[in-house]
């Protein structure tokens, strides 16, 4: 019987995974603090790391430090201070006002019932922003990828980035190495999306084919199959 083992030695402390992809012959991984990491074979260098060198360990990608947005933990941190900022400035409002500070609550968030009926904070909080953040709004978080001979990671903006070969897809018209028939050992940007200004919700990647699902439009395929059965071709 196979047993299973921990794969996981790579993950820095507070660091978790956000989505894993298996290939034919690799595997795609992604961290809250937006590092990837691949292992597997190297083959029309699929593990994206700029060397066809294949790797029995996960390797990270150093390619994109920078390009994820912030872990979902940072957001999550971002809204508390903003949260409290904003209950901090309601206290010194109500202070210079000479608001009755009994039914105020000791924590956030913590209000009587009978509170919004024996003290009026109309004046107080006239001043106060809308948060720019929402714990109700969904966190966006990035997404990996794996087909039989290219990977692809798609950003929480909804930016697509593949690497490996990519001779049934045409990420752009203007550059060779990403026309059709070309390979890459380092992530390229979709540019097809980019130019469009058609931000993608969701990606998959099959052993010839992709599928990519833009949020203000249909879907768009990317597909090699004769020109009687290639639909919505790119």
């Amino acid at each position: 019987m196979t047993s299973f083992s921990t794969a996981g030695e790579f993950i820095n402390s507070g660091e978790f995974v956000v989505d894993v992809a298996c290939g034919t012959a690799s595997t795609c991984v992604v961290t809250s603090t937006g590092r990837v990491f691949s292992s597997g074979a190297a083959d029309f260098g699929i593990n994206g790391s700029g060397m066809l060198v294949s790797s029995q360990v996960f390797r990270e990608l150093e390619f994109f430090h920078g390009i994820l947005s912030p872990s979902p933990l940072d957001v999550k941190r971002r809204i508390e201070e903003e949260q409290l900022q904003q209950l901090e400035t309601l206290r010194k409002n109500m202070e210079e006002m000479g608001v009755d500070r009994s039914h105020f609550p000791l924590r956030p968030f913590e209000v009587a019932q009978d509170a919004s009926e024996k003290m009026n904070c109309s004046e107080a909080t006239a001043g106060l922003q809308p948060p720019r953040f929402s714990m109700n709004d969904p966190l966006q978080l990035p997404k990996v990828m794996c087909g039989t001979y290219h990977c692809g990671l798609l950003t929480p903006e909804g930016a697509l980035w593949l690497w490996g070969r990519n001779n049934c897809l045409q990420l752009s018209r203007d550059k060779a190495v990403m026309a059709s028939g070309g390979e890459s050992n380092y992530p390229l940007l979709a540019e097809f999306f980019a130019r469009a200004d058609l931000p993608l919700e969701s990606c998959a990647l099959g052993a010839c084919h992709s599928l990519a699902v833009a949020s203000r439009s249909p879907y768009n395929q990317c597909v090699r199959a004769p020109p009687s059965k290639a639909q919505n071709g790119i």
